[in-house]
């Protein structure tokens, strides 16, 4: 059985870094993307990547950033996408009942 990761905003001293977490067993296995400005900021503590606006719609570029970095947000105007849970997945199976003879 593979086990299924998700990245958590992990602060250090001085540093914040990004790490991977298992999921719990009782936690979704997909994430939802919803589009916020920058004063939304992700409600959720999901992944975040960095959308550029363009027009009414949005581009995802290829470059690796975080929707905290606020300079970058600014001078280049981008829109957060903030993966949440999925609020329509069902939620995992109960495990089997074992019987006991």
């Amino acid at each position: 059985m593979r086990t299924l990761y998700r990245m958590e905003q992990v602060r250090g001293d001085s540093t914040r870094i990004q790490a991977m977490v298992p999921l719990q067993k009782d936690e979704p296995q997909e994430y939802c993307p919803r589009i916020e400005d920058i004063a939304g900021n992700c409600k959720d503590d999901g992944p975040k990547v960095c959308a550029k606006y363009m027009t009414n719609t949005y581009k995802i570029n290829a470059f690796n950033c975080t929707c905290d970095n606020i300079v970058m947000l600014r001078h280049t105007k981008r829109f957060c996408e903030c993966l949440q849970l999925c609020s329509d997945h069902p939620p995992p199976p109960p495990p089997p009942m074992r019987l006991f003879k």
